[in-house]
């Protein structure tokens, strides 16, 4: 394995994941898990797109209906300046999108605050990449600068 893998941390919200276990019908929030079933109509969906052989994979940056209607909804809704749909990605979820746009944007030599609470992952984008991580409160308090534990993240 990369030596890299050894930098980031054991999540803790996994420990409290396996206590949830324990627990029958518990109300979930780890994981993007909900405590519900799946609704009827997503349901009748899936077996719909199984039925019409729709189990293939799509583009990796989203399917084009989906994307133009982001696009759209993110300019008209949002008043985000989006001028082309190719300027919209679709990820797997907050954590790769995250994922992405560290790999994108930052370069060795480069400094980053880590709000802190977070969740588990927040710093699985920079070991390795020779960043340094600043932990700073994601409450304002009464200090406007991080002054929190900083880490080499190389």
């Amino acid at each position: 394995m990369a030596r890299y893998l050894d930098q980031v941390p054991f999540s803790g919200i996994i420990r409290i994941r396996d206590m949830m276990y324990s627990v029958e019908r518990p109300f979930r929030l780890d994981q993007g898990d909900v405590s519900f079933d799946a609704p009827a109509s997503v349901k009748d969906a899936l077996l719909r797109g199984v039925a019409d052989n729709r189990t293939h994979y799509v583009q990796t940056t989203g399917i084009p209906p989906l994307i133009e209607l982001l696009a759209a909804k993110l300019r008209d809704r949002n008043h985000i300046p989006i001028d082309r749909p190719d300027e919209v990605m679709v990820t797997s979820g907050g954590i790769h999108g995250m994922y992405a746009v560290c790999q994108a944007v930052l370069e060795p030599g480069d400094e980053v605050l880590l709000p802190t609470p977070a969740g588990p992952t927040r710093g699985s984008c920079w070991p390795g990449r020779g960043l340094t991580a600043f932990s700073t409160p994601a409450i304002p308090q009464t200090t406007s600068s991080p002054t929190s534990t900083r880490s080499s993240a190389s």
